[in-house]
C-alpha cells in the first residue's frame, strides 16, 4: 500500500464472512502499558461513538472487534460479514483517531487484575511454572514483566491514549482473509482508517537468554495449604518434571522446588528436604502469630 503499511490477503472460498488483522509493529517489551491497553479497548469508544454506543453500532453490523498484544506486536482484528466491512473500518478509524478513554473502564479492569493475581498466587501449578521461569530467565521472566496491581494503579487514561498513539505511529502489517480482492481492501482501508505520514520501523523480536546458575542449586517456595509436592528439574536445556508426594516434607507442610541438575545430587537433596521440615517445624513451634493471637484474644468470653 505505503511505505510501512503492508497488506497481505487470502481468499475465503466458504462463507461472506472476513476477517481484517492489524498487527502493528510493536508490542509488551517496548511499551508495557499495552497489556492493559488490550483490555480497554474492548470497553471504550469513540468520541462519535462513545461509550456503550461504540458496541451498539458494532453489533448492528454483526461485527466483533478484539485486541491482544504480544511481545512484540499489538494486534487489531475485525470479523464479520463482508457486505457491513466498510462501515466497520470507519467505526475503527474512529476508535483510533479519535479514542474516548474513560476512567471507569479503568478502574474495573485494576479490579479484575487484583483478583486474578490473589487467585493466581494460590494456584500451585501457576506459582511452580513462575519459580521455574524466574530460575531460567530471571529479570526478564515474562511473570515480572507483567502489569501487576502496583502498576495498574499507576496507570492513568492519559498513559493509554499516549500508548495507544505510540502503537498507531509504528509499520503495521493488515492481513485480510475474505471474498474481496487486495485492491478493494487497500482502498476501503485508506479512505476509513487514517495513519500517520511517517510511520517508525517494526521492533525486532527478543529472544531472552537463560540464565541458569553455575552450581546445583535448589529453590524451595513453602505452601502450607498444599497437598502434594512439585519438583521440576532442569539439566542443561532439559526440562523434566516429576511429582513426589507431600509425606516428603511431612503432613501439611509440601513446598514447590526448583532443582537444577538434580540427578547426582539426589542424596544432598533429601538432607535439604529434611532440613526444610525441620525448620516448617521449628516456625510452628513458636506458636500463633501476633496478629493470630490477637484474634484469638479478641474472641475469648468475657465474664463479669
Amino acid at each position: 500500500m505505503r511505505k510501512g503499511v503492508e497488506l497481505l490477503a487470502t481468499k475465503n472460498p466458504f462463507n461472506n464472512i472476513y476477517t481484517l488483522e492489524l498487527r502493528f509493529g510493536v508490542g509488551t517489551d517496548e511499551i508495557r502499558e499495552l497489556d492493559m491497553l488490550a483490555d480497554c479497548l474492548g470497553r471504550v469508544g469513540s468520541e462519535g461513538h462513545p461509550s456503550r454506543m461504540f458496541f451498539d453500532a458494532l453489533s448492528a453490523l454483526s461485527t466483533t472487534l478484539s485486541a491482544t498484544a504480544e511481545p512484540d506486536r499489538f494486534v487489531v482484528e475485525l470479523e464479520g460479514p463482508e457486505e457491513h466491512m466498510d462501515n466497520a473500518l470507519g467505526l475503527l478509524g474512529e476508535l483510533m483517531t479519535f479514542p474516548a478513554f474513560e476512567r471507569r473502564p479503568l478502574r474495573q479492569l485494576r479490579r479484575e487484575i487484583w483478583g486474578y493475581r490473589r487467585i493466581s498466587r494460590k494456584d500451585a501449578v501457576n506459582v511452580g511454572d513462575a519459580l521455574k521461569e524466574h530460575v531460567l530467565y530471571g529479570k526478564n521472566s515474562s511473570y515480572r514483566r507483567e502489569i501487576g496491581p502496583p502498576a495498574a494503579r499507576r496507570i492513568s487514561v492519559g498513559r493509554l491514549q499516549r500508548a495507544w498513539r505510540q502503537v498507531q505511529a509504528h509499520e503495521v502489517e493488515i492481513g485480510y482473509v475474505g471474498t474481496k480482492s487486495t485492491d478493494e481492501v487497500a482502498t476501503a482501508f485508506a479512505s476509513k482508517v487514517g495513519l500517520p505520514a511517517e510511520l517508525a520501523p517494526a521492533v525486532k523480536p527478543v529472544i531472552y537468554p537463560r540464565v541458569l546458575p553455575d552450581e546445583p542449586t535448589v529453590y524451595f517456595v513453602p505452601r502450607r495449604d498444599a497437598v502434594q509436592t512439585q519438583v521440576a528439574s532442569a539439566l542443561y536445556d532439559l526440562v523434566r518434571l516429576r511429582e513426589v508426594e507431600a509425606p516428603a516434607l511431612g503432613r501439611g507442610n509440601a513446598a514447590l522446588c526448583f532443582l537444577v541438575d538434580i540427578e547426582p545430587l539426589w542424596p544432598s537433596i533429601k538432607n535439604a528436604i529434611r532440613r526444610c521440615r525441620g525448620s516448617v517445624r521449628s516456625i510452628r513451634s513458636r506458636g500463633p502469630p501476633a496478629a493470630a493471637a490477637r484474634r484469638q484474644r479478641s474472641h475469648a468470653p468475657r465474664y463479669g
